[in-house]
């Protein structure tokens, strides 16, 4: 048997009554199937329970306080059923962790932070509750996720080129805005070397004209960083047959007499197995 639109009956009611009666019944039959009034209290209610929860993890509260709320919530749930509304996320509650991998396709909006007192990819916080009629989302909850320890000198990255206006400042800040993300999906390593090899080939000069206390102190605190996350080590070529085949540079086209490095353009970087990861960049005699 086909469900009934409501709305098809109060516009085929409508055609016999005057206009502004026709408005009224739309209007409430629209309200009522989008559930306007319920969702209104619903929302309400919700937002009651977060603004009265003072902890910013919810992994960190009290069992008095998780049986608490979780009642609260279960209430909530129960009320909303009855009007055929889902309360968004539908698999939280404050009692059991929920990973962020657990959550279904756009029932949640994330917002991923480092925290040192959450494990990467879990939920430590829901900031709205969100809401769904008949499987169809109307407005989707939004939540914390931890991305765990923040990386070595990762703040002190972000604080270098957080207030500059200049292009590189912007290309630098648009580089680190995903590393949230990528240590989430334990993929930060590759990105990574790539700023690293992006920074000293494009980047480091020019700021060394215009910040070169910055530049400098923005390339050193990348190594440090590579260093203590991924074991990776710099290398300073002083001849160029000193390291195996590859592992040195030099631009396309230069003649090579002496072989002695004069200028090291970009330090190479190995693994702390001894393994060549980057290649070094240098000019030779």
């Amino acid at each position: 048997m086909s469900s009934v639109d409501p709305l098809d009956i109060a516009r085929e009611l409508g055609e016999h009554l005057t206009p502004s009666l026709r408005e009224s019944l739309m209007q409430f039959t629209q309200s009522w199937v989008d559930r306007t009034p319920m969702v209104a209290l619903l929302q309400r209610g919700l937002a009651e329970l977060l603004e009265s929860i003072t902890a910013t993890n919810f992994r960190q509260l009290s069992a008095d306080d998780v049986s608490k709320f979780d009642a609260i919530l279960d209430g909530w749930r129960s009320w909303a059923r009855a009007w055929q509304i889902e309360i968004l996320p539908r698999c939280w509650s404050f009692m059991m962790p929920v990973h962020v991998a657990h959550l279904a396709t756009d029932e949640a909006e994330t917002s991923i932070v480092f925290r040192a007192d959450a494990e990467v990819g879990s939920v430590f916080r829901v900031r709205q509750f969100g809401w769904a009629i008949h499987d169809r989302i109307r407005s989707p909850a939004q939540v914390s996720v931890s991305a765990g320890f923040a990386p070595a000198e990762f703040g002190e990255l972000e604080a270098l080129v957080k207030s500059g206006d200049g292009e590189i400042e912007s290309c630098l800040r648009s580089a680190l805005k995903g590393w949230r993300e990528l240590c989430l999906s334990g993929t930060l390593e590759a990105t990574a070397v790539k700023l690293f090899v992006d920074f000293v080939d494009r980047h480091q000069a020019m700021w060394m004209i215009s910040e070169p206390e910055k530049s400098q102190e923005f390339c050193e605190r990348l190594l440090v960083l590579l260093h203590e996350e991924f074991g990776l080590v710099p290398f300073y070529p002083q001849t160029f047959h000193e390291f195996p085949d590859g592992w040195v540079r030099i631009p396309d086209g230069v003649w090579m007499q002496t072989g002695r490095v004069v200028r090291v353009l970009r330090p190479g970087l190995q693994d702390r197995d001894g393994k060549l990861r980057i290649p070094a960049r240098v000019e030779v005699e």
